[in-house]
């Protein structure tokens, strides 16, 4: 049970959309985050320059390299940015906790899935080799007893509508199996089950 409820979790981990939306919104969360931290600083940018002064002809002065550097800075240069770092890092943590809290909830939803399906597996099963084979036998028991004359024609017939209402059982039986089945894909979000 804990190796199909493990083998059940990870598709359903990996394909739900609210899980691929929650693990989504954390992704954006931490980017956020880390653009906030970013504009908290200034920018700040180097910039080495070199020019060539020809001078000669037009003042007498011999031609000149001006080498120069410069730094631009964006303002204001000590903006902190507290506020929308910890506004960022409060949409982060929320975001963490709904995608805990809905991988609880489907690990939930899978986990009750699951046992309903078991639990109908075991309810068509026993219906299909014990009941139907006891109702079976005893229709026919009553069925030669009274080819034989020991047995009345109403015993005859309820035997008869008690293998029918066994028939009817297992009908029920598999059909509550096909929808355990049914809502235990459908929560998993993957096609095949056996």
């Amino acid at each position: 049970s804990t190796t199909e409820l493990a083998q059940l979790l990870a598709p359903a981990n990996d394909q739900r959309p609210d899980l691929v939306a929650a693990r989504r919104d954390v992704t954006s969360a931490e980017a956020n985050l880390a653009y906030q931290e970013c504009l908290a600083w200034p920018s700040m940018v180097l910039t080495p320059g070199v020019t060539r002064q020809y001078q000669s002809r037009a003042i007498g002065f011999p031609n000149a390299n001006s080498w120069g550097i410069g730094l631009d800075a964006s303002l204001p240069l000590l903006d902190r940015n507290q506020g929308n770092i910890a506004a960022a890092a409060s949409l982060l943590r929320q975001a963490q906790l709904d995608l805990e809290v809905r991988s609880i909830a489907v690990r939930a939803e899978v986990t009750q899935a699951l046992r309903d399906f078991q639990a109908a597996r075991a309810s068509a099963t026993i219906v299909d080799q014990t009941a139907l084979q006891a109702a079976r036998s005893a229709r026919d028991g009553i069925e030669s007893a009274r080819a034989l004359g020991s047995r009345t024609l109403l015993e005859v017939l309820d035997a008869r509508a008690a293998y029918r209402e066994v028939q009817r059982e297992q009908v029920r039986a598999r059909t509550e199996l096909q929808r355990a089945a049914s809502r235990l894909r459908a929560i998993v979000a993957s096609e095949t089950l056996q």
